[in-house]
């Protein structure tokens, strides 16, 4: 599977997201944040899909989740109540995988994904230019052949070639993750105003400030750890303008 903006043409290492979890998922975010009207296109084959399911992948924590909301949905169905549910998605952590097909179909019907024989209808559903398309999956299937991605180094267990039809196009937008800020302060915890300049004896702390965090989500439990420090400090700050 790869990834495209709307004019057709990849972006990132579509592993970012699967391979790296909790240290580097939010870079495909942001990667997508500087593409055209902030969308992107996950491209694949119908080879893909298939391997896919028959093998049973699941590469990701949001796999398993998925998987979750299947059992519980079978377990209630065969009067299962919720404290059996764990040990059935032990034995059955890709559920989710058997009505895959059964939700693109859904999904295609709400314009949400776009089954085609071909590329150039890919891309005219995509409002892309056809040639562009068709140029970045050429040059991408060569990637695949020659086992190694010139253009991101994606790693090449990970290169499988998209040629074999019908081909799949799923839209995708921009998620919230978490929310930060509304409240400026400096490395004091101090509350700037409009200038940017100190409030005296003003302090905030916590995810509900702002001036911390670069574009983007750093790792998990961040927001955490800096609402524990920024509290003591905050305390520890206020204590000495207090005796001062």
């Amino acid at each position: 599977m790869i990834w495209v903006n709307s004019s057709g043409l990849r972006f990132a290492d579509e592993t970012l997201f699967t391979l790296h979890p909790y240290g580097f998922s939010w870079f495909a975010g942001f990667a997508q944040d500087l593409q055209p009207g902030r969308v992107s296109y996950a491209l694949m084959d119908h080879k893909i899909l298939k391997d896919m399911i028959e093998k049973g992948e699941n590469i990701h924590d949001m796999e398993r989740l998925a998987s979750e909301l299947v059992d519980d949905e079978e377990a209630m169905a065969s009067g299962i109540d919720r404290e059996s549910g764990p040990q059935l998605r032990e034995k059955s952590p890709t559920a989710w995988l058997r009505k895959l097909e059964d939700a693109i179909q859904a999904e295609a019907k709400k314009c949400n994904v776009k089954i085609a024989g071909s590329w150039q209808e890919i891309a005219e559903w995509m409002g892309a230019d056809a040639a562009v398309l068709e140029a970045t999956i050429e040059e991408y299937n060569g990637y695949c052949r020659d086992g190694h991605d010139a253009d991101f180094l994606k790693p090449p267990e990970w290169l499988f070639p998209l040629s074999t039809p019908p081909f799949y196009a799923f839209k995708g937008g921009q998620g919230l993750d978490s929310a930060f800020g509304g409240i400026r302060i400096n490395h004091r915890m101090e509350v700037l105003n409009k200038e940017l300049k100190p409030i005296k004896g003003l302090y905030a702390t916590g995810a509900g400030t702002s001036g911390w965090l670069g574009p983007g989500f750093t790792f998990g439990c961040g927001a955490m750890g800096f609402s524990v420090f920024s509290g003591y400090a905050a305390g520890k700050n206020a204590a000495e303008n207090a005796l001062s």
